[in-house]
């Protein structure tokens, strides 16, 4: 496992450039550009943060910036990478009957449901950021581990303390080849 540090100098001087690159921790700008997908569970955070997931495999919390959330068979949200399913945390559940699922700015999670004409707020997503980022530990699959260095999350809401705001129905937008599902992103940068 490598800092960020060094991993996108080398990159550079291996010839592989991308605008999603400024996403990735130390660079943390939050001007990568956002394509639409109409999805309601697809998140990007236009600003400072990462959501955080559970990692059962290593029993902590770990962080990404890649939004493209799906649910389980309960209705729990998560991204799947490298084969591992890892839920959002603090979790969040979206009830099998929902017909509507709305994610607002700060991360207010809203479902309609049959005989109801009222939404209902089922949880809130909250986001992590760092005092220094570029010290966070690189995974793999756009996946971060805290460190000594990087310090200990902070965290809030989106558009509170620092936070960007949580764009629903988006994806960052990257320049480079995108991972195929399951693909580390390491493989894909070493074509």
């Amino acid at each position: 496992m490598t800092t960020l540090r060094y991993f996108v100098p080398a990159l550079l001087l291996l010839g592989i450039s991308c605008a999603a690159w400024t996403q990735r921790p130390g660079c943390e700008t939050g001007h990568a550009s956002l394509k639409a997908t109409d999805r309601p569970l697809d998140l990007a955070i236009t600003g400072p943060g990462f959501f955080q997931l559970l990692d059962n495999n290593r029993n902590e919390i770990i962080f990404t910036r890649f939004g493209h959330f799906v649910k389980n068979a309960d209705g729990q949200l998560f991204i799947s990478s490298s084969n591992i399913d890892r839920p959002l945390e603090p979790c969040i559940t979206i009830p099998q009957d929902a017909t509507k699922v709305i994610i607002s700015g700060n991360g207010l999670v809203s479902v309609w449901q049959p005989g109801n004409p009222e939404p209902r707020h089922i949880g809130q997503v909250q986001l992590a950021r760092f005092s220094d980022p570029a010290e966070l530990i690189e995974l793999g699959d756009n996946l971060y581990q805290q460190s000594s260095a990087s310090g200990t999350p902070i965290v809030a809401f989106g558009g509170e303390a620092g936070m960007g705001l949580i764009r629903s129905g988006f994806l960052e937008e990257s320049h480079c080849e995108r991972p195929k599902p399951h693909e580390p992103l390491s493989l894909v940068a070493n074509r």
